[in-house]
């Protein structure tokens, strides 16, 4: 799968990083905005590519969450 980046994303607009507008009108505060992904798939994209990125996302989320848990700020509970 060939990563591609929505036109409106941060390496594209030449400015800032700023937060997804959409993810703070929906009640995420700036900092949890800025700070979750945004994935986007064409109509090129295969049904077979968007499931491999699925798993790879779910075992990196996976890793993540064990990591957080060993941390000293709290368990994943704190925050999920």
């Amino acid at each position: 799968m060939v990563p591609h980046s929505p036109s409106d994303a941060v390496c594209h607009s030449g400015t800032p990083a700023e937060s997804s507008y959409v993810l703070r009108a929906v009640g995420l505060g700036h900092e949890n905005a800025y700070a979750t992904p945004r994935i986007a798939a064409g109509r090129t994209t295969a049904h077979a590519e968007a499931e491999h990125a699925t798993r790879r996302i779910e075992e990196t989320v996976g890793v993540l969450r064990k990591l957080w848990a060993q941390t000293s700020f709290g368990s994943v509970s704190d925050v999920c």
